[in-house]
Order: structure tokens, then C-alpha cells, then sequence
């Protein structure tokens, strides 16, 4: 008792030498876990060789990784040369450099260009350029900077990671060389009435709110549509004067370009991984004011036109509005000159959509990035006497992701839970050369799904090759909770795995990536379905055959939805958990709902009804929230919980883990609370990524009293 006692008021202090030294060895592989080099873009150009069948391919490919004893997530560019014949692939020449953030990066001209957006900050002022750099050399050719021109705020930043978070990626015509971007309308400088200006300047009061797109966008309220002439430097911004948001711009031709219009009245709700708000498709010309929306399938959630290289027709991809924030898309084909819509294929969790999709100049063959089950492959499509066939470029064991084409050139990452992320240059016929060697972790992975969640989600065991020896298990919980954990490299699984851990990874009922009459189940259910789902993997991962997991000694963890079910778990099930450790987790769905930037999750949550912009927390709506949130289930709780809250969260408001916080607190059950000022839903920055696995690690070793780390 008395020696609890101290370790809570002087915890370092009470630390033993060979706990120090483990703690560093903690560390020491923390630090090491996150620094791994993770691709982000790529560009390839190719050359053929005269007199032979052969070709050169360069690829260009930023990579980036958190140093967390500089405190900052770090970039270097990698530039690579492959010789490609009949007879297979080699790498001749390798040569890497660093670089600053860089947000966006396109090719152009068979990847013979590259177009970057780069923002640079300094004393909190944010700077964007533009640059223009010669793909074969990795070098910069010409540098603009656009915020100087004063004619629109911030770029929208899609970060091409994922061209579904932002409002449009970068993108160049040809023949014009004019770049399209998305970014913030001009808004005067905010003032008080005190303070002087020119008498010629808009007033903006530096204390009225403006209405933004919430979680890590909250600097964007109005966007407008730029265009760069990339020879003179000239920038154009177009503000159509409309209650819409407009994103996704993709040329047509010289003067003409499609876009998306978002709907954002009476006011806007969180953006960000919420793809189900209705939009239209729209046509704008350079020069006019105006815009035409195209006749297109409504009301739908439409995203990122792209027009065939021939311009006849548009790709655009949709989903019902309204309920689960991530949905299977249809693909579809918008003909401009019969202004009608047909359907090319249905249902795909589509986990990116290149700047530019086309694999030929007929626009038959296009390709993209999708989710199935728990893995991630490239797909392409295409159309051959008005059919459309589709094919997976998978890998073995992994997932992949495509990063880049050119001709039958294919740039693609691939990474799994016991492999570091690499890049491969391939060709459609199935020819591949490494650029880049992954890391081999010494883990092994089982899928090992019950019967009765087949097809609808899925259970994954990851844990250390050897089993010759009881494990504790650790429960990991994908937030969303439309969301998926793919067979693909992840920091914290790779931690919690090396350091002895057996890992049991459940995709519930209502993730993305499987059927949707299960992605749709769970609405209505949560608190539930998707708890029962986890708890009932659990116990059948425990029993799987080859795996010597200790079943007294079982943590659990989980950020948002994950955090969710977590607490849902230590609640409902209190002799289970020996520990736990959450991120940002949802505590009270009744509370909740007035302060998020997502209300319309809250209500689909609860009622499985879509949100109407009217709906408050009335006292009916909240005693149903309240008795499918983990906060109903507090006083049964006796596992030790940890939490991690980023105060800048606009999706999950620092208040939730607060409240649950304190209600252990109040009830003598031991708990801990770290808060990051400067983060926001994700944690991802490099002080909260490096402490929350190290806390948390020493969280709940102590708790499953485990040895120290030698």
C-alpha cells in the first residue's frame, strides 16, 4: 500500500536500475519503430533505349519517417534508375537526398516533370510554393511562390496519401501548362474596432467564428479555384460566389474544367474521412463567373471527376449520402455529349484514386487503389466492347498500394505487419525490380476468423515467430468505425509484437472493405454488435492452435471508435482486462453530439436515421446515447485505464476522455490521463506518437506484471 503510494506521487524516483534500463531499451525501440521510411508519392518516367526493345525507367519518390528526438517528421527524395528488357528488371543507379514537407506532387509529360506543392512555416506564418522540377534529374527547374500573389488563402492539401481528405489534388494541362489547385478565399485581416487600418479595408472581426470543415481543417471555410500559368508565374483565383465548396477541379480542355460542388448549408460539418455529404458535379470555365451543374445521379456523395484523355467521357465515383462516413463507391461514367450517366461497377472500398488514373490514351484502362477485406491491392479496369473487367495486382501476404503508372510501368508500395514498407517498380505482364529493401521483422501472422464473421470482418493473430513460451495478449481496436486494419505495416502493432506480445487485431462487424449489408448492420448497434464482435474474437483467438497465449494476462487498446470499444470492454467485461490504454476515445455519445464536428455520426450511431440539421440532444435522444456509450457500463469497471487526449480534437472533444476520466477517478479505480496541446484527433504528432507507445507500454507491463525488457 505504501509503496503504491509513492510510485504515484514519485514514480521516477521508484524506479529500480534494471527498470531504467529497460525503460531506454523501451525507448531505444520506440524511437527506432517510428523512424521507419514510409513512401508518400512517386513520379516514373521512361525512355526507350534506341535500337532495342529495352527502356530506362527513373522514378522519383519522397519517402518520410518521425525523428522523435528532433521532434519533427522528416522527408527525403529518392531517385532511382531501372533498366527494363523482355528478360526482367535491374536497378542501375540509386542516389537519395532530404527535402522539406511537401504536401502534393503530380508527374506530367509521361513523368518527365513533376509538379510539388511545398509549404514552408516559419513563426507560425505559412508559406505555399509551388515548384516544377525535371523528373530524370530530381531537381528543381522553377520555384513560385503563391501565397506572395495575395489571391487566396492556405492550399488545400490533400496530401496524396489519400485523394478522398482534401478538396483535390494538383493538376496540369498539358498544352496550356496551366496548374489547378484548390485553396482557401481570401479573407480580409481580422481586427478589432480599435485597432487602425486602411479605410479601404474589409472589416473582419478578429472574435466572430467562422464556420470551417472541423478536424484538421479548420482553417478552411470557402475554398476557391486557382489556376498557376507554370511559364509566367501568374496566379488566377476563381470564386464563384456561392454557398457551395468546390473541390476536386479537373480539366476538360483549355478553358473549360470540371469540379465538385459540396453543400455546407445551414452550416458545415467535419470533412475528413466523412465522405457522405452530397455534392454535384459542376462545369466551370476560365473567364465566367458562373458554373452549370452537370445532370448526374442525385442525391449522391460524387467525388473526383476524371476526364478521359480523349474527352469524351468522365470517370466520377459515388455513394449514397448520409450514414456510415466511409461507403463501397460506384464507379461511373458521365458522357458529355449525351449528358447521361451510365454505371461501369459497383461496390468498392476505394482507398485512393491517382491525380490522373488513365493507363492509355483511350481512356479503356484506368486504375486505383481498393480495399478488400483486410488487405489493400491496386485494381485495374477495363472496358472492352462496352464491358468492363477488372484486375487485382496483389501481392503475396501484403498489402500494396499504387503509387505511380507510365505505359506498362507501375510504381507500387507494399508492406505487411512483419515488413517494413518498400517500393517496387512493375510491369503489367508481372515483371517487378526492387528500388527498395524492407525490413524483415522475425513475426508471425494468422488470419484466424471465425465462422461466423466470414465475409463480414475478420480476425488477425500477429505476434513473435516463437511461441514457446506464454504470451500476453494485447486487443487492438481500429477506430472509425468505418474503418479497416489492413494486413500493412503499422508502428504500434510492430512495437507491441517485438516487445513479446501476442496481438489479436479484430475488424468488426460495420468495417470497411466487406460486404455491405455489414458495413450497414451496425447502425443503430453500436455499443453492441461491434463489442460483442470483439470480445467473442478474442476469446477465439485465445484457443487458436500454435499461439501460446496467456489468457490472464490480456490488454486492451483502441483510438476513437477503437477507445470506444475498449472502455465498452472493460465495462461489460471487467474480470477480462487486465489493463487498458486509449487514444482520444468516445465516452458519451449524449455529450458528445453538441460539441463534435460530426453530429450526423452521432445520430446514425444511435437511430441508424440520417442527421437533419434541426437535431439537438434532446432528453429522449440522450438517455438512448447514454445507454449505448461506455459511460453506462463505468461503475463496473475496475481495469486500469490510461488515456491519451490531443486538445486541438474537433472529432472527439478532450472533454470525452475527461469525463470518463474523472468518473474512474471518483470510483478508486487507477487511472492516468497525458494531454497533447498541439495535437488533434490523430496524435500523430512526434512528442504524442513516441509518448503514447512508451506510456503505454510501461501502462501495461506494470499492470500484466510483466518482466523487464532485457
Amino acid at each position: 500500500m505504501f509503496s503504491s503510494l509513492i510510485y504515484k506521487v514519485f514514480p521516477m524516483y521508484f524506479l529500480s536500475f534494471l527498470q531504467i534500463m529497460s525503460l531506454k531499451r523501451v525507448t531505444r525501440w520506440a524511437s527506432d519503430v517510428l523512424a521507419t521510411p514510409i513512401p508518400q508519392f512517386a513520379a516514373v518516367s521512361t525512355k526507350t533505349l534506341e535500337g532495342s526493345h529495352s527502356e530506362v525507367a527513373n522514378v522519383t519518390s519522397l519517402w518520410s519517417h518521425i525523428d522523435v528526438h528532433k521532434s519533427c517528421e522528416q522527408y527525403h527524395v529518392r531517385s532511382d534508375a531501372v533498366h527494363v528488357s523482355p528478360d526482367g528488371s535491374k536497378l542501375l543507379s540509386s542516389v537519395s537526398f532530404p527535402t522539406d514537407a511537401i504536401l502534393q506532387i503530380i508527374a506530367i509529360r509521361d513523368g518527365a516533370t513533376i509538379v510539388m506543392h511545398r509549404r514552408k512555416t516559419e513563426d507560425e506564418k505559412k508559406t505555399d510554393y509551388i515548384e516544377v522540377w525535371s523528373g530524370a534529374a530530381a531537381a528543381v527547374v522553377k520555384s513560385y511562390n503563391v501565397t506572395e500573389s495575395e489571391k487566396h488563402g492556405l492550399i488545400h492539401s490533400s496530401s496524396n496519401r489519400n485523394a478522398f481528405l482534401g478538396f483535390g489534388d494538383l493538376q496540369v494541362h498539358e498544352s496550356t501548362n496551366k496548374l489547378l489547385y484548390v485553396a482557401e478565399k481570401k479573407r480580409p485581416n481580422a481586427s478589432t474596432f480599435f485597432e487602425t487600418r486602411k479605410e479601404e479595408d474589409a472589416f473582419a472581426n478578429k472574435y466572430q467564428k467562422v464556420d470551417n470543415f472541423g478536424e484538421q481543417l479548420s482553417d478552411f471555410s470557402s475554398t476557391v479555384i486557382c489556376v498557376l500559368d507554370l511559364n509566367s508565374g501568374e496566379v488566377e483565383a476563381h470564386d464563384f460566389d456561392s454557398e457551395m465548396a468546390f473541390g476536386d477541379p479537373y480539366w476538360m480542355n483549355e478553358t473549360d474544367f470540371l469540379a465538385v460542388a459540396f453543400e455546407t448549408y445551414p452550416y458545415r460539418l467535419g470533412y475528413r474521412f466523412c465522405f457522405n455529404k452530397v455534392s454535384r458535379l459542376v462545369k466551370c470555365s476560365l473567364g465566367k463567373k458562373g458554373f452549370e451543374i452537370l445532370p448526374t445521379v442525385t442525391p449522391k456523395h460524387i467525388r473526383c471527376p476524371k476526364v478521359s484523355p480523349d474527352g469524351s467521357w468522365a470517370m466520377i465515383v459515388a455513394n449514397e449520402p448520409h450514414g456510415p462516413h466511409h461507403q463501397a463507391r460506384d464507379i461511373l461514367r458521365y458522357n458529355f455529349a449525351s449528358k447521361s450517366v451510365e454505371m461501369l461497377s459497383t461496390h468498392h472500398f476505394i482507398e485512393s484514386l491517382p491525380s490522373n488514373p488513365w493507363l492509355d490514351q483511350s481512356g479503356n484502362s484506368f486504375w486505383m487503389t481498393v480495399n478488400q477485406k483486410d488487405l489493400t491491392h491496386p485494381l485495374v479496369f477495363s472496358l472492352h466492347d462496352g464491358q468492363l473487367q477488372e484486375r487485382i495486382l496483389s501481392a503475396p501476404d501484403c498489402s500494396s498500394k499504387g503509387l505511380a503508372t507510365v505505359g506498362a510501368s507501375f510504381v507500387v508500395s507494399l508492406s505487411s505487419f512483419s515488413t517494413t514498407p518498400r517500393i517496387e517498380l512493375r510491369n503489367f505482364t508481372d515483371r517487378k525490380c526492387a528500388l527498395s529493401i524492407s525490413n524483415e521483422h522475425e513475426l508471425k501472422t494468422e488470419v484466424c476468423t471465425p465462422d461466423w464473421l466470414e465475409g463480414s470482418g475478420s480476425c488477425m493473430l500477429v505476434g513473435p515467430s516463437s511461441q514457446d513460451k506464454l504470451r500476453p495478449v494485447l486487443l487492438c481496436l481500429h477506430g472509425g468505425p468505418h474503418a479497416v486494419q489492413t494486413n500493412s505495416f503499422s508502428p504500434l502493432i510492430v512495437f507491441f509484437a517485438k516487445l513479446g506480445f501476442n496481438i489479436v487485431i479484430v475488424n468488426y462487424r460495420g468495417s470497411s472493405g466487406f460486404t455491405k449489408e455489414s458495413l450497414h448492420s451496425l447502425g443503430g448497434k453500436v455499443g453492441s454488435l461491434d463489442v460483442k464482435d470483439c470480445y467473442d474474437c478474442l476469446q477465439h483467438a485465445l484457443k487458436i492452435p500454435g499461439w501460446s497465449s496467456d489468457e490472464r494476462k490480456v490488454a486492451v487498446t483502441g483510438g476513437s471508435h477503437g477507445g470506444f470499444l475498449s472502455l465498452h470492454l472493460i465495462g461489460q467485461y471487467p474480470d477480462t482486462f487486465k489493463a487498458c490504454v486509449v487514444r482520444n476515445p468516445v465516452t458519451n455519445i449524449g455529450t458528445m453530439m453538441s460539441t463534435t464536428d460530426i453530429p450526423d455520426w452521432c445520430v446514425y450511431g444511435v437511430l441508424d436515421s440520417p442527421y437533419d440539421f434541426k437535431q439537438i440532444s434532446t432528453p429522449q435522444f440522450y438517455n438512448e446515447a447514454y445507454r449505448m456509450s461506455p459511460i453506462s457500463h463505468v461503475d463496473s469497471v475496475k481495469t486500469p485505464t490510461q488515456f491519451h487526449i490531443g486538445q486541438c480534437d474537433l472529432r472527439v472533444p478532450p472533454g470525452q476522455g475527461r469525463e470518463y476520466h474523472r468518473a474512474l477517478l471518483g470510483r478508486g479505480v487507477e487511472t492516468e490521463l497525458f494531454e497533447y496541446p498541439k495535437d488533434s484527433h490523430g496524435l500523430a504528432s512526434p512528442e504524442a506518437s513516441g509518448n503514447f507507445l512508451v506510456s503505454g507500454y510501461q501502462w501495461i507491463s506494470r499492470h500484466l506484471k510483466l518482466p523487464d525488457v532485457e
